[in-house]
């Protein structure tokens, strides 16, 4: 709403203002439509994979396994591109993990990383695990992950909690432990 004598006063500066709020809104109203849009996809990629998410064993079985061991976390990035020939020597050494989008990179020049994780839940990712020179790598994954991963992925595999998959199936069904929610499939990795 408009204030006739705010706007006699300094016009332009409501006029600003009036663009920001509007602007907010707009991003507002883009963020509500994403969530809501992506939780439909969310929820039906947990429900295609309760399947593996009930016959794979969780990451609980993994806990302080590698205590006491130096871990690295491969992403994609300048410093791979510099030091990705370090890693073969690293193998057995340090515990490799890495991210979806540098696991075949990886496999291709004979490193193969102890886990593997992914998160995303685009049909896209599914790319990251077609044709594997070797599919032995752990992969750790969230529960919406796209159903297309899991499906393709013949190798080890635990999915995290999820609450989503615990009120599809009970709690006792689907006891498992889970890590630090992050943005990216890197913080997984990482955590």
């Amino acid at each position: 709403v408009a204030h006739p004598a705010s706007e006699r006063v300094a016009a332009d500066f409501h006029a600003a203002m009036r663009k920001l709020i509007a602007d907010h809104l707009t991003y507002c109203r883009m963020c509500i439509m994403t969530l809501v849009a992506n939780s439909r996809i969310t929820a039906r990629n947990v429900a295609c994979n309760l399947p593996t998410y009930l016959s794979t064993p969780p990451i609980d079985v993994l806990r302080d396994r590698f205590k006491g061991y130096p871990a690295i976390v491969v992403a994609a990035g300048p410093s791979l591109r510099r030091n990705i020939d370090l890693l073969a020597e690293l193998q057995g050494k340090a515990v490799i993990c890495t991210v979806q989008t540098t696991f075949k990179m990886l496999l291709e020049r004979g490193i193969k990383p102890d886990f593997v994780t992914s998160l995303d839940y685009h049909e896209i990712s599914k790319r990251f695990f077609e044709n594997l020179p070797d599919q032995t790598t752990h992969l750790v994954a969230e529960p919406k992950v796209n159903w297309n991963v899991i499906d393709t992925y013949q190798g080890p595999i635990s999915l995290l909690d999820n609450h989503f998959a615990r009120l599809c199936v009970g709690p006792a069904l689907a006891a498992r432990g889970g890590l630090k929610a992050g943005a990216t499939v890197a913080h997984l990795t990482f955590y």
